[in-house]
């Protein structure tokens, strides 16, 4: 049986177009299952915890941000909320877009570069690999090769678009991962449910914590969005209440920001040889590259404005994202095989 299976394994692999076909539905479930995370959380949480001890749980956690927030002097959600209310409203927008940008624009990046894959690879899929000892392959760099095991020396440069796609996503689902974990582990209320004495899921259970010293308001729960409500049946079976440490979020937009600032910087007019017409031409492709973090800072902004996540939700999803980022980097510059000098694709 298992050398059938084998047999059916490397008749498919030595098929380019179903060896690509296996590569696209890999990723998709990948991308599928890194989507679905706070659904995940929440089978496992009902699965460790009663209702009663989540709630607590996850109560004595977000009081426990607060009381930090407060001792930093970095307790502002609340007010920023009433001043953002009374001042600006246009709340069914910001509920929109919470609900919206966070998986459109991950989605998005994620497709985009595996279309780019799939596209690098279609055009090269008649070429074979040779022995080239007088050229060095395209996307080999010399510079990347360590020489100790703390010098962490990488470069995207150094990556084919399929691989730069491999590298992108892998930070990604690692971020979620770790998130995942936390989820898991220290479930938090969200702002939004401090004093909320209203909402319950589907079992009936009161989800907020009824406490009459804060003014959180619930601006999906009070003025919805175009797409939904917290009282939505599909939304209270799949999404969990309590995923509020890390702030995804803030993790998906600011890995967004940062994925497309290394990809910009690999076009030819950030490298250290291209010289630009005038000063205004070099501040312009300087603004576009650092310009991608103004989606993170407006992300940041709807979901304190929207009562979901606290300060310390947001710092905890970048730590997420820098340590999933490290652990990345490291593979790729200390354990990854290396492309060796002499092997070149070549078209036939």
């Amino acid at each position: 049986m298992l050398s059938h299976l084998k047999d059916i394994k490397l008749m498919w692999l030595s098929q380019p177009r179903k060896k690509l076909l296996l590569f696209m539905a890999f990723e998709i479930f990948l991308i599928v299952c890194a989507i679905c995370s706070n659904f995940v959380s929440t089978v496992i949480v009902n699965i460790i915890h009663s209702f009663d001890s989540l709630k607590a749980t996850a109560l004595q956690n977000a009081l426990l941000i607060v009381k930090s927030e407060k001792y930093l002097g970095v307790f502002f959600e609340e007010s920023l909320q009433a001043w953002h209310i009374s001042k600006l409203g246009a709340l069914r927008f910001w509920n929109a877009y919470y609900a919206f940008a966070h998986p459109f624009f991950a989605i998005t990046t994620l497709i985009l570069l595996l279309l780019r894959a799939i596209w690098y690879s279609l055009s090269r899929k008649s070429w074979i690999l040779v022995n080239q000892s007088d050229s060095p392959p395209p996307f080999y760099n010399p510079s990347t090769k360590e020489k100790s095991f703390f010098s962490l020396k990488f470069s995207m440069s150094s990556l084919s678009p399929v691989e730069q796609y491999v590298f992108i996503r892998s930070i990604y689902l690692t971020s979620i991962g770790i998130s995942l974990f936390s989820f898991i582990l220290a479930p938090t209320m969200p702002p939004r449910l401090l004093n909320d004495c209203s909402f319950k899921n589907l079992d009936n259970n009161l989800l907020g914590a009824c406490i009459p010293d804060y003014r959180f308001i619930d601006t999906i729960g009070t003025k919805g969005s175009i797409f939904f409500t917290w009282s939505d049946p599909g939304v209270q079976s799949f999404a969990n209440p309590y995923a509020s440490l890390p702030s995804q979020h803030a993790l998906v937009a600011f890995w967004v920001a940062l994925i497309w600032f290394l990809l910009i910087g690999l076009l030819k007019y950030y490298s250290p040889s291209y010289s630009f017409a005038s000063k205004s031409s070099y501040f312009f492709a300087k603004f576009i590259r650092y310009s991608v973090f103004i989606y993170p800072l407006i992300t940041t902004y709807c979901i304190f404005v929207t009562a979901n996540h606290f300060l310390i939700d947001v710092v905890f999803g970048i730590l997420c994202l820098l340590l999933g980022y490290t652990i990345i980097i490291i593979y790729y510059a200390k354990f990854r095989p290396q492309p060796r000098k002499t092997d070149e694709e070549l078209p036939l």
